[in-house]
Protein backbone atom coordinates (compact mmCIF):
# COMPACT_ATOMS: atom_id res chain seq x y z
CA UNK A 1 0.00 0.00 0.00
CA UNK A 2 2.57 2.38 0.60
CA UNK A 3 5.40 3.47 -1.45
CA UNK A 4 8.52 5.33 -0.65
CA UNK A 5 10.17 8.37 -3.04
CA UNK A 6 13.60 9.85 -2.25
CA UNK A 7 13.48 13.70 -3.56
CA UNK A 8 17.11 14.21 -2.91
CA UNK A 9 20.31 12.29 -2.07
CA UNK A 10 19.56 12.40 2.00
CA UNK A 11 18.14 9.59 4.01
CA UNK A 12 15.57 12.05 5.21
CA UNK A 13 14.92 13.27 2.22
CA UNK A 14 11.80 10.94 1.00
CA UNK A 15 8.15 10.68 1.17
CA UNK A 16 5.63 8.08 1.95
CA UNK A 17 3.16 7.89 -0.82
CA UNK A 18 -0.11 6.16 -0.12
CA UNK A 19 -2.45 6.19 -3.27
CA UNK A 20 -6.10 4.09 -2.41
CA UNK A 21 -7.86 1.74 -4.95
CA UNK A 22 -11.42 3.23 -5.73
CA UNK A 23 -14.24 1.78 -3.67
CA UNK A 24 -16.30 1.62 -6.46
CA UNK A 25 -15.57 0.93 -10.48
CA UNK A 26 -15.66 4.41 -11.13
CA UNK A 27 -12.46 6.46 -12.18
CA UNK A 28 -12.14 9.48 -9.47
CA UNK A 29 -12.81 12.51 -10.50
CA UNK A 30 -10.69 15.00 -12.75
CA UNK A 31 -10.73 17.34 -9.44
CA UNK A 32 -9.74 14.69 -7.07
CA UNK A 33 -7.26 15.75 -3.82
CA UNK A 34 -4.10 15.05 -2.65
CA UNK A 35 -3.86 15.41 1.08
CA UNK A 36 -0.06 15.66 2.08
CA UNK A 37 1.06 15.58 5.61
CA UNK A 38 4.28 17.32 7.33
CA UNK A 39 5.24 15.87 10.55
CA UNK A 40 6.37 17.80 13.61
CA UNK A 41 9.30 17.20 16.65
CA UNK A 42 10.94 20.49 16.81
CA UNK A 43 12.93 20.15 13.87
CA UNK A 44 15.11 17.56 15.06
CA UNK A 45 13.32 14.71 16.40
CA UNK A 46 14.47 11.00 14.50
CA UNK A 47 11.94 9.42 16.54
CA UNK A 48 8.92 11.24 14.61
CA UNK A 49 8.79 10.63 11.04
CA UNK A 50 7.10 10.46 7.88
CA UNK A 51 6.00 6.88 8.94
CA UNK A 52 3.88 8.54 12.17
CA UNK A 53 1.16 9.51 9.38
CA UNK A 54 0.29 5.69 8.07
CA UNK A 55 -2.01 4.93 11.01
CA UNK A 56 -4.25 8.43 10.10
CA UNK A 57 -4.15 6.88 6.37
CA UNK A 58 -5.57 3.94 7.79
CA UNK A 59 -8.57 5.75 9.08
CA UNK A 60 -9.04 8.03 6.48
CA UNK A 61 -9.15 5.10 3.89
CA UNK A 62 -12.58 4.39 5.57
CA UNK A 63 -14.07 8.53 5.17
CA UNK A 64 -17.24 9.34 2.78
CA UNK A 65 -14.69 11.09 0.60
CA UNK A 66 -11.96 8.61 -0.22
CA UNK A 67 -13.08 8.43 -3.83
CA UNK A 68 -12.35 11.91 -3.97
CA UNK A 69 -8.69 11.92 -2.53
CA UNK A 70 -5.68 10.74 -5.01
CA UNK A 71 -3.62 9.59 -2.71
CA UNK A 72 -1.59 10.60 0.69
CA UNK A 73 1.75 11.55 1.17
CA UNK A 74 3.80 12.02 4.34
CA UNK A 75 7.09 14.02 3.64
CA UNK A 76 10.52 13.65 5.27
CA UNK A 77 13.15 16.38 5.53
CA UNK A 78 16.74 16.81 6.88
CA UNK A 79 16.99 17.84 10.78
CA UNK A 80 18.59 19.59 13.27
CA UNK A 81 21.08 17.79 15.87
CA UNK A 82 19.10 16.50 19.04
CA UNK A 83 20.88 16.15 22.44
CA UNK A 84 19.50 12.86 23.19
CA UNK A 85 20.39 11.37 19.56
CA UNK A 86 24.11 12.32 19.37
CA UNK A 87 26.24 11.54 16.24
CA UNK A 88 29.79 12.18 15.14
CA UNK A 89 32.47 12.00 12.66
CA UNK A 90 31.82 8.80 12.02
CA UNK A 91 28.57 9.36 10.73
CA UNK A 92 27.93 9.43 6.73
CA UNK A 93 26.96 12.18 4.82
CA UNK A 94 23.80 11.10 3.76
CA UNK A 95 22.83 10.40 7.23
CA UNK A 96 23.99 13.13 8.94
CA UNK A 97 21.67 15.13 11.42
CA UNK A 98 22.84 18.39 10.89
CA UNK A 99 20.21 21.28 9.11
CA UNK A 100 19.74 24.63 9.69
CA UNK A 101 17.61 26.99 8.54
CA UNK A 102 16.08 26.89 5.51
CA UNK A 103 17.42 23.52 5.00
CA UNK A 104 14.00 22.20 6.67
CA UNK A 105 11.70 24.26 3.98
CA UNK A 106 13.80 24.12 1.68
CA UNK A 107 13.01 19.93 1.40
CA UNK A 108 9.82 19.95 1.90
CA UNK A 109 9.26 22.63 -0.87
CA UNK A 110 11.47 20.20 -3.03
CA UNK A 111 9.31 16.66 -1.87
CA UNK A 112 5.90 18.79 -3.05
CA UNK A 113 7.71 19.80 -6.66
CA UNK A 114 8.93 16.07 -7.02
CA UNK A 115 4.74 15.43 -6.48
CA UNK A 116 3.61 17.84 -8.67
CA UNK A 117 6.06 16.64 -11.30
CA UNK A 118 5.75 13.18 -11.03
CA UNK A 119 2.03 12.84 -10.28
CA UNK A 120 0.50 15.65 -12.18
CA UNK A 121 -0.48 17.01 -8.48
CA UNK A 122 -0.64 20.99 -9.05
CA UNK A 123 -2.18 22.95 -6.35
CA UNK A 124 -5.23 20.43 -5.70
CA UNK A 125 -4.26 19.60 -2.07
CA UNK A 126 -4.41 19.96 1.12
CA UNK A 127 -1.14 20.75 2.86
CA UNK A 128 -1.41 20.02 6.87
CA UNK A 129 0.86 20.14 9.10
CA UNK A 130 1.50 19.14 12.97
CA UNK A 131 3.51 21.51 15.34
CA UNK A 132 7.03 22.56 13.34
CA UNK A 133 5.54 20.99 10.60
CA UNK A 134 2.72 23.54 10.76
CA UNK A 135 4.87 26.27 10.49
CA UNK A 136 7.02 24.63 7.05
CA UNK A 137 3.56 24.26 5.84
CA UNK A 138 2.84 28.36 6.00
CA UNK A 139 6.54 28.91 5.39
CA UNK A 140 6.03 27.25 1.80
CA UNK A 141 3.58 29.89 1.14
CA UNK A 142 6.09 33.03 1.95
CA UNK A 143 7.41 35.35 -0.68
CA UNK A 144 11.49 34.83 0.57
CA UNK A 145 10.85 31.19 -0.02
CA UNK A 146 9.16 31.12 -3.68
CA UNK A 147 10.75 28.83 -5.61
CA UNK A 148 10.02 28.03 -9.68
CA UNK A 149 7.30 25.51 -10.64
CA UNK A 150 6.07 25.30 -7.46
CA UNK A 151 2.40 25.48 -7.09
CA UNK A 152 1.25 26.92 -4.22
CA UNK A 153 -1.95 24.53 -2.08
CA UNK A 154 -5.22 26.31 -1.74
CA UNK A 155 -5.85 24.74 1.44
CA UNK A 156 -3.21 24.68 4.52
CA UNK A 157 -4.01 22.98 7.45
CA UNK A 158 -2.01 23.91 10.81
CA UNK A 159 -2.16 21.40 13.92
CA UNK A 160 -0.83 22.45 17.48
CA UNK A 161 1.51 24.83 15.11
CA UNK A 162 4.56 26.88 16.01
CA UNK A 163 3.98 29.99 13.88
CA UNK A 164 5.55 32.84 16.16
CA UNK A 165 9.24 31.32 16.87
CA UNK A 166 10.08 34.16 19.70
CA UNK A 167 6.69 34.05 21.15
CA UNK A 168 6.72 30.30 21.64
CA UNK A 169 10.30 30.71 23.51
CA UNK A 170 9.44 34.00 25.56
CA UNK A 171 6.40 32.24 26.73
CA UNK A 172 7.83 28.64 27.94
CA UNK A 173 10.05 28.83 30.92
CA UNK A 174 12.11 25.62 30.23
CA UNK A 175 14.83 26.30 28.37
CA UNK A 176 14.55 23.76 25.74
CA UNK A 177 12.73 26.24 23.71
CA UNK A 178 15.23 28.15 23.40
CA UNK A 179 17.90 24.93 22.42
CA UNK A 180 16.12 23.83 19.81
CA UNK A 181 14.49 27.10 17.95
CA UNK A 182 18.59 27.98 18.08
CA UNK A 183 19.64 24.65 16.77
CA UNK A 184 17.08 25.13 14.12
CA UNK A 185 17.36 28.94 13.12
CA UNK A 186 20.44 30.19 15.00
CA UNK A 187 21.28 32.62 17.55
CA UNK A 188 20.01 35.53 15.45
CA UNK A 189 16.02 36.09 16.97
CA UNK A 190 15.80 38.89 14.16
CA UNK A 191 15.97 35.61 12.19
CA UNK A 192 13.23 33.64 13.74
CA UNK A 193 10.72 36.90 13.76
CA UNK A 194 11.59 37.40 9.78
CA UNK A 195 10.49 33.81 9.02
CA UNK A 196 7.79 33.19 11.69
CA UNK A 197 4.05 33.02 9.53
CA UNK A 198 2.71 35.27 11.94
CA UNK A 199 5.18 37.87 10.14
CA UNK A 200 3.68 36.96 6.38
CA UNK A 201 2.43 40.47 4.92
CA UNK A 202 -0.84 40.24 3.41
CA UNK A 203 -0.37 43.42 1.11
CA UNK A 204 2.46 40.99 -0.37
CA UNK A 205 0.09 38.92 -1.94
CA UNK A 206 2.24 35.73 -1.71
CA UNK A 207 -1.17 33.16 -1.70
CA UNK A 208 -3.30 34.12 -4.27
CA UNK A 209 -5.12 31.10 -4.48
CA UNK A 210 -5.25 30.37 -1.20
CA UNK A 211 -8.78 29.53 0.08
CA UNK A 212 -9.13 27.78 3.44
CA UNK A 213 -7.18 27.92 6.29
CA UNK A 214 -7.91 25.41 9.33
CA UNK A 215 -6.18 26.29 12.87
CA UNK A 216 -7.03 23.37 15.37
CA UNK A 217 -5.39 23.20 18.46
CA UNK A 218 -5.94 20.94 21.97
CA UNK A 219 -7.44 22.24 24.81
CA UNK A 220 -4.79 20.54 27.07
CA UNK A 221 -1.61 20.78 24.27
CA UNK A 222 1.34 21.13 27.03
CA UNK A 223 3.95 22.00 24.43
CA UNK A 224 2.59 24.72 22.33
CA UNK A 225 0.95 27.63 23.74
CA UNK A 226 -2.48 29.15 23.14
CA UNK A 227 -1.90 32.34 21.62
CA UNK A 228 0.19 30.85 18.55
CA UNK A 229 -3.56 29.76 16.92
CA UNK A 230 -4.88 33.45 17.61
CA UNK A 231 -1.99 35.07 16.14
CA UNK A 232 -2.24 33.39 13.30
CA UNK A 233 -5.71 33.63 12.67
CA UNK A 234 -5.00 37.47 13.19
CA UNK A 235 -2.11 37.90 10.40
CA UNK A 236 -4.51 35.75 8.18
CA UNK A 237 -7.61 38.21 8.36
CA UNK A 238 -5.70 40.55 5.70
CA UNK A 239 -6.44 37.77 3.01
CA UNK A 240 -9.41 38.33 0.46
CA UNK A 241 -10.94 35.75 -0.55
CA UNK A 242 -9.32 33.37 2.28
CA UNK A 243 -12.05 31.24 4.46
CA UNK A 244 -10.10 31.14 8.22
CA UNK A 245 -11.71 28.29 10.73
CA UNK A 246 -9.93 28.11 14.35
CA UNK A 247 -10.55 24.96 16.07
CA UNK A 248 -10.12 24.94 19.99
CA UNK A 249 -12.46 22.67 21.16
CA UNK A 250 -12.08 19.35 19.21
CA UNK A 251 -9.12 18.48 20.22
CA UNK A 252 -9.04 17.64 24.15
CA UNK A 253 -5.11 15.55 24.02
CA UNK A 254 -1.84 16.22 24.67
CA UNK A 255 0.73 17.32 21.92
CA UNK A 256 1.97 14.10 20.25
CA UNK A 257 -1.48 12.25 20.94
CA UNK A 258 -2.72 14.68 18.10
CA UNK A 259 -0.86 12.18 15.74
CA UNK A 260 -0.16 8.95 17.46
CA UNK A 261 -4.15 9.11 18.70
CA UNK A 262 -7.03 10.19 16.27
CA UNK A 263 -6.93 13.59 16.55
CA UNK A 264 -5.18 13.88 12.95
CA UNK A 265 -7.52 12.32 11.67
CA UNK A 266 -10.60 13.71 12.90
CA UNK A 267 -9.32 17.02 11.76
CA UNK A 268 -8.88 15.71 8.42
CA UNK A 269 -12.58 14.15 8.31
CA UNK A 270 -13.91 17.66 9.45
CA UNK A 271 -11.12 19.49 6.87
CA UNK A 272 -12.65 17.42 3.73
CA UNK A 273 -16.27 18.17 5.62
CA UNK A 274 -15.82 21.82 5.09
CA UNK A 275 -13.87 21.68 1.64
CA UNK A 276 -16.64 19.25 -0.07
CA UNK A 277 -19.94 20.54 1.29
CA UNK A 278 -18.94 24.42 1.23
Amino acid sequence: MMEEFFYGHHDLQKIALYQPPPKRDVPRPENALWLIYIHGGAWRDPSITELTFEQTVKTLLSSRWIDRIRGFASISYRLSSHPDYKQDSTTVATKKRDAKHPDHVEDVLEALVFLQDNFRMGQRYILAGHSCGATLAFQTIMSQFAVPKFAKPKVIVGLAGIYNLRGLRDRKSDETYQTFLTGAFGENEADWDSVSPVNIVPTENPWPNGRLVILASSTIDEAVDAEQIDEMAKTLEGYDGLKIDTWKQILHCSHDEIWSGDGLAEVLERVLDVYFLK
